[in-house]
């Protein structure tokens, strides 16, 4: 199964909320956290079992989103609304599902399953190096 992270970053403090939208299709609910949990009774039904966040790491500031299943339906643009007791940041991603070969057709199901290649790679390394161009810019002032 096909998986990708999304990156989103934001300063450490408490009341942490973090809400994923997926902006491209009218404001779809990815994924959304606080009261140090996932909440995600109000998840779009396209993201149900298919999200999850590094729990481990938001305490240090980490709020990138894991993204498993991926489809060329998940193209789209993203924002990661990240919110603190002292302010809140929006960070936008745009994913895109590229380098599909041929699909094979699955007999059991009767679906179309894809093939992806390493499009995922290029996303991370573009948005690591707007992340660690912000926190560069961010520590000189």
């Amino acid at each position: 199964m096909e998986r990708c992270i999304l990156p989103c970053s934001f300063q450490v403090d408490t009341h942490v909320v973090i809400h994923w939208i997926q902006l491209t299709k009218g404001e779809l609910r990815v994924h959304l956290y606080y009261d140090d949990q996932d909440q995600l009774e109000h998840q779009h039904q396209n993201y149900r079992n298919r999200t999850s966040l590094f729990k481990d790491q938001i305490s240090r500031g980490n709020a990138s989103l894991q993204l498993t299943g991926v489809k060329v339906q998940d193209e789209g643009r993203y924002k990661c609304y990240t919110s603190t007791i002292n302010g809140n940041e929006d960070s936008f991603i745009n994913l895109k599902v590229k380098g599909m070969r041929n699909t094979q057709l699955n007999r059991n199901h009767n679906i179309n399953k894809f093939m992806l290649s390493d499009w995922c790679i290029d996303l991370l390394l573009s948005a690591n190096l707007h992340l660690l161009s912000q926190k560069l810019k961010e520590s000189r002032r």
